[in-house]
């Protein structure tokens, strides 16, 4: 990750974000992505808006010890892979996304409270800045290394002899904290 990040763990702003109760449908939280790729005109498609919501869990995991989506994540063939997130946009099929999902009301709603938090929003960005430019080959990439919590799950743990295995938050905290403390010396 970036300086930002510890710069933003100092602050105040994980304070907020520790203290806060809420977590999102992954859909909303896709949505960000989106309408971040929409606003810089490189938008993103289905493979790169699942990765994404997967990163930010878990760097949201890492450095509050919460969840950030209200679902878990699943260990499929290809990768971790948000449920709602692959089925909401998966008739794009390899295409880009060019719209905000908004569809019910409590997405929509979600959407707004969304946009009121920008403790949230930040941390989001500084996800969006750093991962944000990789191809969804090369964010599935990232997730299928050896020790990865997907790995662990599909290779070590019989994830592939079942349909929907879950990658438990605590293997994707672990993981994330580990990347962190790797690249600044604490988790």
């Amino acid at each position: 990750m970036s300086e930002k990040f510890l710069n933003q763990k100092k602050s105040n702003t994980f304070e907020k974000i520790k203290k806060g109760e809420e977590m999102y449908q992954a859909t909303t939280i896709g949505n960000f992505f989106i309408e971040a790729g929409i606003q810089e005109e490189r938008m993103i498609t289905p493979m790169q808006v699942v990765k994404l919501v997967y990163i930010a869990h878990g760097w949201f995991l890492a450095f509050t010890g919460k969840s950030l989506i209200d679902e878990g994540i699943q260990a499929w063939m290809y990768g971790p892979v948000v449920s709602s997130v692959y089925h909401t946009f998966k008739r794009y099929g390899r295409q880009e996304i060019n719209n905000l999902e908004l569809g019910h009301r409590k997405l929509l709603n979600e959407w707004g409270s969304l946009q009121e938090h920008e403790d949230i929003k930040q941390f989001l960005q500084i996800v969006w800045e750093k991962y944000g430019g990789f191809t969804g080959v090369e964010l599935s990439s990232l997730t299928h290394q050896t020790g990865t919590p997907w790995y662990i799950v599909w290779e070590e743990r019989g994830g592939k002899e079942q349909r929907g295995a879950v990658i438990p938050n605590y293997l994707i905290q672990e993981h994330f904290a580990e990347i962190m403390k790797m690249q600044f010396g604490h988790a």
